[in-house]
């Protein structure tokens, strides 16, 4: 019986899709990212993007923390400090776990990607 049991534990998890983060000039192919868009604002350890598409159920601003572990980097691997974030930047985040947070919950930020430091810059093609 045991056997059995972790038998179907084993297949439930290879069934589950794995939460793969971006890292800098990584070789593995990242999970989606859960927000795309453009940088509206940029404050205390945290900034408000203007989604590309729905969030959830929304299209509005939306608010991202940004925490002591959080990555941030360009799409190209260079590393990019919380200073250089800027306003019209074209950004991906990836949340610290997989899917969005409960109505209410705050996002905070795995990974911040932008396209460029260069605001006036979009995602290579």
């Amino acid at each position: 019986m045991v056997c059995g049991l972790t038998l179907v534990a084993a297949l439930l998890n290879c069934a589950q899709p794995s939460y793969v983060l971006p890292v800098p000039d990584g070789v593995r192919e990242p999970s989606p990212p859960a927000l795309q868009g453009h940088i509206r604002q940029v404050g205390n350890r945290e900034i408000v993007v203007i989604p590309s598409e729905s969030v959830g159920r929304t299209t509005q601003s939306v608010a991202v923390r940004i925490v002591e572990n959080t990555q941030l980097f360009t799409v190209y691997g260079g590393y990019v400090s919380v200073s250089e974030l800027a306003e019209g930047q074209a950004v991906r985040v990836w949340l610290d776990k997989p899917g969005l947070p409960e109505h209410g919950q705050a996002m905070v930020a795995a990974v911040i990607m932008l396209a460029s430091k260069d605001p006036k810059d979009g995602w290579p093609k």
